[in-house]
């Protein structure tokens, strides 16, 4: 049984690292030789950074690992902890389903770069898994968070990622994002902008693609499949010239968009933006499912993911296209309060590398 190797980051005196880079470097080359889990958690706070041009921020790189000994950067919702994450936020008033959680809080990573290209994170390491965290890209080109080309069998998963680009928000190379939401800023004069761009056997499941209602200019795709054999299922993109590209999808079923583009039978088309979510505007927005919206319960059935973005219950049939579930507390749609109508989030599920979920 490998051991977890835990190990914090962030600004305080008492912290291991202070950069994710630091955290990374540590590693030893082969946590297989070490028999180790490399956990990094990261403290409630903005991270923030610049670089050169063309260098990512931070990344995971360099290290030989298996699909039991990996590296996983996340957060930690222990009460009390200083290492929470936005879903730990979930049920206070303030809380909106966006970058910034509406001031509720949660550790965050973000590019704030004046060079031409930057990217919040990097993963080329294989198996890698990281959780729970916020990405945001301000500058206008690179991506908030890429699962790189190297990094096969990793997975991006209950993580906000948004990002003022004119090329794309997300890239997914030969790994998974998993009940993401992704979130393009961008305004006028960003012809070609892309929410996540999928490639070589990557796989989409349960995300919400957003380019906001007010933010304007034109776009390309919510999801493009850039080339290989990428899947989509049980995904929303909205705001989008193209929700999905037209071809190359394989084994990509009941998705929902406000065109015609969803790849698969049982995919939901044409419906209306502002019907779909709370709030559609990237100044305000609150991208939790509103009451009456045609994505409620008709996402895949039996998948296998038992939780949504905000570590819900997800129904094993008709569950909810996109990263949430709706759960009406006191009138409004948003995650589980319980005692009030909600539901109680479950306590020690198994995640896919075996550790607790989140």
């Amino acid at each position: 049984m490998p051991t977890t190797v835990v190990a914090t980051i962030g600004s305080d005196g008492g912290d291991d690292h202070t950069t994710i880079q630091l955290w990374d470097d540590d590693a030893p080359a082969s946590l297989v030789t070490s028999d180790e889990v490399w956990e990094g958690r990261m403290r409630d706070e903005e991270h923030t950074g610049a670089g050169t041009s063309g260098a990512a921020q931070q990344a995971l790189d360099g290290t030989t690992t298996d699909a039991t000994r990996f590296k996983r950067l996340t957060t930690d919702s222990a009460s009390g902890s200083a290492f929470k994450s936005f879903i730990d936020f979930k049920d206070e008033g303030s809380f909106k389903l966006r970058y910034g959680a509406g001031g509720a809080g949660g550790a965050a990573v973000r590019w704030q770069s004046g060079v031409s290209v930057g990217v919040g994170l990097v993963v080329n390491d294989l198996n890698s898994e990281v959780s729970r965290l916020m990405f945001r890209n301000d500058y206008q080109y690179g991506a908030g968070v890429t699962n790189g080309g190297g990094s096969s069998g990793s997975i991006i998963k209950k993580c906000i990622v948004s990002s003022n680009n004119s090329a794309w928000t997300a890239n997914n190379f030969a790994s998974g994002f998993e009940n993401c939401l992704i979130i393009c800023t961008r305004a006028s004069g960003a012809a070609g902008r892309t929410g996540i761009n999928v490639s070589y056997g990557g796989t989409l499941q349960f995300c919400t693609i957003i380019l906001p209602d007010d933010v304007g200019g034109t776009s390309s795709s919510g999801a493009l499949n850039a080339g290989g054999s990428t899947a989509v299922n049980s995904t929303a993109s909205f705001g989008w010239t193209t929700a999905f590209s037209a071809s190359g999808w394989v084994s990509s079923d009941h998705n929902g968009s406000d065109d015609t583009t969803g790849p698969g039978a049982n995919s939901v088309d044409d419906l209306t933006f502002a019907d779909q979510f709370n709030d559609v505007d990237d100044a305000t927005g609150d991208f939790l499912p509103k009451s009456g919206s045609g994505l409620i319960g008709a996402a895949e059935d039996s998948t296998g993911i038992i939780e949504d973005i905000l570590e819900n219950v997800r129904p094993a049939t008709d569950p909810t296209i996109g990263c949430a579930e709706p759960i009406v507390a006191g009138g409004r749609i948003m995650g589980s309060i319980a005692g009030q109508g909600g539901l109680a989030g479950p306590g020690g599920i198994a995640g896919p590398h075996g550790g607790l979920a989140g």
